[in-house]
C-alpha cells in the first residue's frame, strides 16, 4: 500500500484541526478600524479617483498572514469604491499594524454621498467588505470573507488636502 493516501488523510486532518482552531479563536478576533483616506489623483475622464485608505488591524491573538485581499467600501450605504491588495499582509500577535490599501473611487457616487455627509455633520458611516486568502500550513489556503463597519469624522481623516483648505472647509480640527 502506498504512503500517499495516508499522508493525504493526515494533511486533511491537520487542515480540519487548524480550521477548528481558527473558529475557537473568535474570542480573540482582530478588529479593523479605518484610520484615514488620502487622495492620490483624480481622472475626470474616467470619473474616478485613486486613493489610499489606511486601516489599522488590532490583533489581540496570535500572528497571522493574509493575501489576495479584495475589498469594497460603502460610505453612508452607497457603494463608493473597491480595490485589491496583492502583497501578503503580516500582522504580529498581540499588537496592531497599519496597512495602506489602494482604492479606486467612483466619482459618480459622490453627489449622493455629499448631502448625507453634510447633513450628518461630516460624520460618515463606513462598511468595508473584504475577501482574502489565509495560508494554512504550507499546502492549504482558506478563502474567507468578512466585513467591518464604523464611523469617522471625514474632516479629520482627509489628509490629501492642504491644511489651509481643510481648516476652511471643516474649521480647526
Amino acid at each position: 500500500m502506498s504512503n500517499r493516501p495516508v499522508k493525504f488523510i493526515l494533511a486533511l486532518l491537520l487542515f480540519a484541526i487548524s480550521c477548528a482552531g481558527v473558529a475557537a479563536a473568535d474570542s480573540k478576533k482582530p478588529q479593523v478600524v479605518l484610520k484615514g483616506l488620502t487622495v492620490n489623483g483624480v481622472d475626470l475622464q474616467q470619473k474616478t479617483a485613486d486613493t489610499t485608505i489606511s486601516v489599522e488591524i488590532q490583533n489581540p491573538g496570535s500572528s497571522f498572514k493574509v493575501r489576495d485581499v479584495s475589498y469594497r467600501l460603502k460610505l453612508n450605504g452607497k457603494h463608493l469604491a473597491e480595490g485589491k491588495y496583492k502583497d501578503e499582509i503580516k500582522v504580529p500577535g498581540e499588537s496592531s499594524a497599519v496597512i495602506d490599501l489602494p482604492l479606486k473611487v467612483s466619482l459618480q457616487e459622490i453627489p449622493g454621498l455629499t448631502w448625507s455627509t453634510v447633513a450628518g455633520g461630516f460624520a460618515v458611516h463606513y462598511d468595508l467588505e473584504t475577501t482574502f486568502t489565509v495560508p494554512v500550513m504550507s499546502v492549504f489556503n482558506r478563502k474567507m470573507a468578512t466585513s467591518f463597519s464604523g464611523e469617522f469624522v471625514f474632516g479629520q481623516m482627509l489628509s490629501g488636502l492642504p491644511q489651509a483648505i481643510r481648516e476652511r472647509l471643516f474649521g480647526k480640527l
